[in-house]
């Protein structure tokens, strides 16, 4: 789960929480609300909520989304973090969706597994180094990608799968991530509750989520498959 708020104490009682059910790992953002904040600054934050919570089960993923966040979780302060505490930080999850900072951080920590912002790179990133994805859209079309995935470790021709996953993302994408999902999801179980969303976003219609459905086609045919 994510579990990086605003204020240090609440993140620190949420991770705690997490690691006690016996998560596999939390995802947690830098200290965002100082958005000046410098690398060191950072690692002080990082480095006062893993002794807080104090549990050697705790396994973290670094959650860089800079367009959402303000702030960065940069390279150099990845691979600190990585050698200061090798077996807690142990995952980066880039949802930049710049390349150049995904590479730079596989080649700056080689012992984390680093996630590159969707599917949409999956295959460049494993065939550079990353270790998988991370992505909202699994949700509705992990079939499809996780096909893409085994055949990319396999050595196998991906262009054509590749193509529809990409081409898949960019429809949902394009009309609004979370609230497009929703809908297709409402349509697609007969469930309307899927239509309600929880504020700042505003709710979803029955049509946008049939809109959506024909304007993906027969790439909708893994929607729902495991």
């Amino acid at each position: 789960p994510g579990t990086g708020v605003t204020a240090l104490a609440e993140t620190v009682e949420l991770t705690a929480h997490a690691v006690g059910l016996g998560c596999a790992g939390v995802m947690v953002l830098p200290s965002f609300f100082y958005t000046a904040a410098s690398d060191n600054g950072q690692a002080r934050y990082y480095s006062e909520l893993i002794g807080r919570v104090a549990n050697p089960a705790m396994r973290m993923i670094l959650y860089h989304i800079p367009q959402n966040s303000g702030v960065a979780v940069s390279p150099a302060l990845t691979a600190r973090l990585s050698e200061a505490f090798p077996d807690v930080v142990v995952a980066y999850k880039d949802s930049a969706g710049d390349w150049n900072n995904t590479a730079a951080v596989i080649a700056a920590a080689p012992r984390v597994a680093v996630f590159p912002s969707s599917e949409a790179q999956l295959t460049k990133g494993l065939a550079n180094g990353a270790a998988g994805c991370i992505s909202a859209t699994v949700n509705l079309n992990a079939a499809a990608i996780r096909a893409l995935y085994d055949a990319a470790l396999a050595g196998e021709d991906t262009t054509d799968a590749d193509a529809a996953i990409k081409a898949f993302r960019k429809i949902i994408q394009d009309a609004g991530l979370i609230a497009a999902m929703k809908a297709v999801l409402a349509v697609r179980s007969g469930d309307r509750r899927w239509l309600n969303l929880r504020a700042p976003h505003e709710n979803v219609t029955q049509a946008t989520g049939e809109a959506l459905l024909a304007a993906l086609g027969p790439l909708a045919d893994h929607i729902g498959r495991s």
